[in-house]
């Protein structure tokens, strides 16, 4: 195991103990392609990962053609779930899967915190 992947996961380890978190994916910005994830049973992490990437690089365009910089959190809240995508080092974004009742606010406290201590 390489000192990269050591630090993914335990960034994915801390993100996975916050509340209502029920997995996350380390993945290329460009290609969706799955660098390292913890997630559990039943969540296809692939289509994820592809959902994740496109939704930040959407959204990214546009606020980009807006005039303004590319977005710190991109946010997708569905029927059973919510996705959040925020950009990492090196070209990769971290992909977040919550329970419906997720508490966006503490996520983003969290995560800040834990891209703190990285």
């Amino acid at each position: 195991m390489t000192a990269v992947s050591i630090n993914f996961d335990r960034l994915l380890g801390r993100v996975t103990g916050i509340r209502g978190v029920v997995g996350a994916v380390v993945l290329d910005a460009e290609d969706g392609l799955v660098i390292a994830e913890s997630i559990l049973g039943g969540i296809r992490v692939n289509a994820v990962a592809a959902l994740a990437a496109s939704m930040y690089r959407r959204v990214s365009h546009t606020t980009k053609a807006a005039g303004h910089g590319p977005p710190d959190f991109v946010q997708l809240q569905a029927e059973n779930g919510v996705l959040i995508a925020l950009p990492g080092s090196c070209g990769t974004i971290l992909a977040v899967i919550g329970e419906l009742d997720l508490n966006i606010g503490l996520v983003k406290i969290e995560l800040n915190k834990i891209l703190v201590r990285q």
